[in-house]
């Protein structure tokens, strides 16, 4: 209950509160029960909730999910406005000498229109949406840096998918929340990951977001992951209006993605860095809490947000939010490497 964001919110609502929230539905029939399945099942998941459409965010269920997307991302969301990706040239700042950063990733989560989210698609629905990327895929093998092939859940021998999820670059469907949430309706239908050539750039399609796009390589350099996760964003964009399609977007919420943990930029960005000061994840965890960048920065292990790392000291470090722009929360993550490395 006190990790719970949503559970907190609904506790504090009257049975005729409840009642009147159960009568609602979104243009995608996304109801409350829908919305909270996550929270009511899972009550460690901070935020709880799952949304089935942007009518979910944007009409229906406003009035529950702005306080929790505030707490959630620690801001005012009356305070300003958010922006889309200009795809303009970002420089962005090093990182820390001396820290021992075995790879860093970039990702981002976005939802396309006129879709509904992933956990309220049908069987329908998620494969057109994977022609349709697959279509834009079709089209990069003219750029050198994007060039690769597209491996479909459903097209793909079991070997190969085996060992891009034993690489941790391919999803699978282990996750009971997502279960639980709809997210693995008509498994394994309208899902797969695409690599360029040498799996630097990768895009999942159908997990939680209908894509999640990410550049990943070896060492600290930053700044060559941005743009190739940036050019390949871009790519995406151009390719999905040209088709008449785009990314949700609000200018109160940024890009609009399935879980509010994810509103923003969507923006991810993450190193795998030992720090042998730190025995557990838990220690790590209270490092963060004690510092200034607590709610800024988190800490997961390097096989996932829910496997133990006990032993090891290799950890994930991140930005937490995202709300803002992109480059603020690479600064936040960088942040944070220094100050859990100076222990």
């Amino acid at each position: 209950m006190e990790r719970c964001i949503i559970r907190r919110i609904l506790a504090e609502k009257t049975e005729e509160e409840i009642f009147e929230l159960r009568s609602r539905a979104t243009e995608f029939d996304w109801n409350l029960d829908k919305l909270t399945i996550c929270g009511t099942k899972h009550g460690h998941r901070k935020a709880g909730v799952y949304m089935g459409d942007a009518d979910t965010l944007l009409n229906v269920f406003q009035d529950i999910l702005d306080p929790l997307v505030a707490e959630f991302h620690s801001c005012d969301l009356d305070a300003g406005t958010q922006s889309p990706e200009s795809y303009e040239t970002v420089t962005l700042p090093e990182m820390p000498a001396g820290a021992e950063i075995i790879s860093t990733r970039i990702r981002c989560a976005r939802s396309v229109a006129p879709y509904p989210m992933t956990v309220n698609m049908t069987q329908e629905q998620r494969i057109e949406f994977e022609e349709t990327m697959q279509s834009i895929f079709a089209e990069w093998q003219e750029i050198p840096e994007l060039k690769g092939q597209y491996f479909g859940h459903t097209a793909t021998d079991q070997a190969t998918l085996d060992r891009l999820v034993e690489e941790h670059k391919l999803f699978c469907d282990d996750d009971m929340c997502l279960k639980d949430g709809g997210c693995y309706d008509d498994w394994p239908h309208g899902r797969g990951i695409y690599c360029n050539e040498d799996e630097s750039f990768m895009v999942w399609v159908g997990e939680e977001d209908h894509i999640r796009c990410m550049s990943m390589m070896k060492g600290s350099d930053v700044q060559k992951v941005w743009d190739m996760w940036y050019l390949g964003l871009q790519k995406i964009d151009e390719g999905l209006k040209a088709r008449g399609k785009e990314f949700m977007f609000n200018e109160r919420y940024g890009y609009i993605n399935c879980c509010p943990s994810n509103l923003g930029t969507g923006v991810r960005a993450s190193v795998h860095v030992n720090l042998p000061a730190y025995a557990t994840k838990a220690d790590v965890a209270a490092a963060i809490t004690a510092s200034e960048y607590n709610g800024l920065i988190q800490a997961r292990g390097t096989q996932g947000e829910s496997k133990s790392t006990d032993g090891v000291t290799i950890y994930d470090i991140s930005n937490y939010t995202r709300l803002g722009s992109a480059p603020e929360k690479i600064q936040d993550m960088i942040n944070g490497v220094v100050m859990l490395g100076s222990a």
